[in-house]
């Protein structure tokens, strides 16, 4: 699957920090995602 953005030509970027993750999510967040990446589903 691909996807496509279209952004009009006028806008200006903006950044923004990532949000932090509690602690307690964080060894749970990990398994799902490599579970994820070993099915192929994330890169």
């Amino acid at each position: 699957m691909k996807a496509h953005l279209y952004v009009k030509s006028d806008v200006i970027p903006k950044f923004h920090k990532p949000r932090s993750l509690p602690f307690a999510y964080q060894q749970v967040v990990e398994t799902n995602l490599n579970r994820l990446v070993h099915e192929g589903v994330l890169t």
